[in-house]
């Protein structure tokens, strides 16, 4: 998955405006156009394509955790220095956020240990039939 991916993703997820994606990155003290962010958007193929780089959506996502949790006191993070070497995004990058709706995270409406029941096999816990040893 591309920075490009997890941008078009988020901004799907959340139903965000082209405005919405400018404040974010705004909180995190980056501004940005409204064509970067489109160019962002495109399809990997369009010509109009722009690839987003690893510290501008690492920016994106402080400004989201920004605005979704508030501003911390004292110095603001910093965009990290970028992937991993497996390819993964800085640990950072993970913060949880309150997502809209019941998403089914894990502890909630009954799943344990998994986001959905596949997660088990197929089995809901209250029904008894999980396998020990495979949760």
């Amino acid at each position: 998955m591309t920075t490009n991916d997890v941008l078009r993703r988020t901004r799907f997820v959340f139903d965000f405006s082209d405005t919405k994606m400018i404040e974010l990155f705004g909180f995190a003290e980056l501004e940005v156009t409204r064509a970067q962010i489109s160019n962002w958007l495109k399809k990997d193929d369009d010509p109009a394509y722009v690839e987003c780089t690893d510290k501008e959506l690492a920016t994106f996502l402080n400004g989201l955790i920004v605005d979704k949790r508030g501003r911390r006191e004292g110095p603001q993070p910093v965009p990290e220095r970028g992937p991993r070497a497996d390819g993964g995004l800085e640990a950072s990058h993970a913060a949880p956020v309150e997502l809209p709706g019941d998403v089914g995270r894990p502890g909630r409406a009954g799943w344990v240990g998994a986001d959905h029941p596949v997660g088990h096999g197929g089995a809901v816990p209250e029904s008894g039939h999980l396998r020990h040893g495979r949760v």
